[in-house]
C-alpha cells in the first residue's frame, strides 16, 4: 500500500479511460485528487497513452472522437513522459510495467485494467458515480 501523505507532490499515471470520462462529466480531476490526497498531484500522461487519446479524436466517426479532444485539453498541462512500446504490448501492458516498476498509482476507469494492477499491488485511482474519485490501496 502506498502511503502518499508524507510525498510533496504525488505522481500519477493517467490512462485514457479515466480522462475521457472526466472530459465527458466535466470533472476537474487533478483538483480532487488533491483534495482527496492532501496535496500537490503531478498527472503523468505516457506516450502512448497520448497517442492512443489522438488517434480516438481524430476518428471523426467515432462517437468518442469529442471527448477524446476533450481529455486531450485537459490533459495540456500533464507531464508528458516518453515510454517505448514493446512490439507484444498493449497500451494497459505499458501502464502496467511502468507503474510497477516506479511503484506509481495509476488513475483509470478501466475495469479490466484496474484488476491487473490490483494483482500487481499497484494503487488505483477511479471516478465512481459521475463525480466522486475514489482510491484503492492508497493510504490517504
Amino acid at each position: 500500500m502506498a502511503d502518499l501523505k508524507d510525498a510533496a507532490v504525488v505522481k500519477i499515471l493517467v490512462d485514457t479511460s479515466f480522462l475521457m470520462t472526466a472530459a465527458r462529466f466535466r470533472i476537474n480531476a487533478v483538483q480532487q485528487l488533491e483534495q482527496m490526497l492532501g496535496g500537490r498531484v503531478q498527472p503523468i500522461l505516457l506516450s502512448t497513452v497520448r497517442f492512443e487519446l489522438n488517434t480516438i479524436a481524430s476518428d471523426r466517426r467515432a462517437k468518442r472522437s469529442k471527448e477524446a479532444n476533450l481529455a486531450l485539453e485537459l490533459a495540456k498541462s500533464f507531464a508528458v513522459e516518453e515510454v517505448s512500446i514493446g512490439p507484444d504490448e498493449s497500451v494497459d501492458d505499458t501502464i502496467l510495467r511502468v507503474a510497477s516498476e516506479r511503484g506509481i498509482p495509476v488513475a483509470t476507469n478501466d475495469r479490466r485494467l484496474r484488476k491487473r494492477l490490483d494483482q500487481a499491488t499497484v494503487a488505483t485511482i477511479y471516478l465512481r458515480q459521475r463525480s466522486r474519485i475514489e482510491a484503492r490501496g492508497l493510504a490517504v
